[in-house]
Parts: C-alpha cells; structure tokens; sequence
C-alpha cells in the first residue's frame, strides 16, 4: 500500500557510485576501508556494489523515523533494541547492506540487548529495517533484507512521497500490507501522516505531539 506523504518535496542530490563486477573478498575489504563515522552507505548483492552518501535531507528523514519507531515501543511498552546503521551480510546468499535503521523487538531484544556485534550464524534477523529514498531507489537494499530474513520492511520514498509497509510471507518473500508486523494497531497512513506534520512543526513541536498521539490514539486501538 502507498500512502502520499506531503505536497512538496525539495530535491537534493546524494553521490552514487556503482561498481558491477565486485567479490565478496573485495567488499569485505571495502568494509575495512571505510569507518563507521565515512558518511557512505555500502549495499552489496550479487557482485553488485553500491556506495551513496548521505545528505541532510535523508538524515532529517531518518531521525524523524527513528524517533517515531522508539516512541511507538516505549508508549506500548515493547522491548525495543537500536541496531542503527549496522551492516549486516551473509556470504552464504552474496548480499550485505548497510540501511538507515534497524530494530529488533520482545524477545529478539532480549537477545539483541546492548551494543553486541552483529553475527547472523548466531542471532535473529533483525525484525524492522527502514529504507529510506531521498534521490534513489533501494531496491537492492530490500533485495539484501528479503534474502537476509529481515521481518519487515519500511520504504519511505521521499520523490515520490510515498511509505509502504512490506513483511515477509510465507515463500520467503515481502508482500505488502498495510499494517505493521511490529506494531500491528499502526497503519501505512499513520506514518505518511506523522511524517507531514513532522516537515510542518519541527522537531520539537512535532516529537510533542507524537508522544501525545501515542498516547491517546494508537494505544487506545488495542494490544499488540
């Protein structure tokens, strides 16, 4: 389900630089070679490597997502764990990305809980991932988190002033909905709208607000 967002949209312009003929030994030096704090988003699928820098457009959009998805568990009292911009990767299907937030919730947190390194042989997926378009697609970085097993999805397309909410089925593969797999009194339509007034209030006026709809209109729609 796609859900419009907001009426305008200012374009920035994010570098891209894709190289088509990559290794998996050549992508895990490329890891090596940039450090946490680079500003680089590292996507690989298929021999395929992708680098995007960030802007400041796509980091308002992902904070403002954040904060959505840590005020939603604490007001309905879910255990939450951040992952943030973790990489995670498995040689085994070639793929590996670096997205822009990643949850873990109830008793996945529990296993998940404090700033333990990521290992996929011995740990749960991730339960929530957020993609975030500013200026390109992520449709490698969907393809990397269908394969890696994470549970759901959240597409926020910025050009198009769209979200779409993905989870995977039982094939293995997203099938859209519109209600989320983390949170399932949240709608599609819930985000596109808090993400508008976020653009229209500001921060701080806007997080207000938000804790207050929690509060008083998704927890009243029943348990999780």
């Amino acid at each position: 389900m796609s859900v419009a967002m907001s009426e305008t949209v200012v374009k920035e312009i994010e570098q891209r630089f894709v190289v088509s003929t990559t290794c998996w030994q050549q992508y895990e030096a490329i890891l090596q070679a940039f450090p946490d704090q680079a500003g680089v988003r590292i996507t690989y699928l298929d021999g395929r490597l992708t680098l995007v820098s960030h802007t400041r457009r796509h980091d308002w959009f992902e904070k403002v997502l954040g904060r959505f998805v840590e005020a939603i568990a604490e007001g309905l009292g879910i255990e939450c764990e951040v992952a943030g911009h973790a990489t995670y990767r498995r040689e085994d299907v070639d793929a590996g990305v670096e997205g822009d937030q990643v949850y873990y919730f109830g008793a996945d947190a529990e296993i998940m809980r404090g700033p333990i390194p990521v290992d996929l042989k011995t740990q749960p997926p991730p339960d929530l991932a957020i993609e975030i378009e500013a200026t390109h697609p992520a449709d490698d970085s969907i393809a990397v988190r269908e394969r890696l097993g994470v549970r759901e999805v959240w597409r926020v397309n910025v050009i198009k002033e769209t979200v779409e909410f993905a989870q995977i089925g039982t094939a293995g593969t997203y099938e859209k909905t519109s209600r989320s797999r983390a949170f399932p009194t949240l709608e599609s339509v819930d985000l596109s709208q808090q993400l508008t007034l976020a653009e229209k209030l500001g921060w701080s006026a806007w997080v207000r607000q938000l804790n207050e709809w929690v509060r008083t209109v998704l927890l009243p729609r029943g348990g999780v």
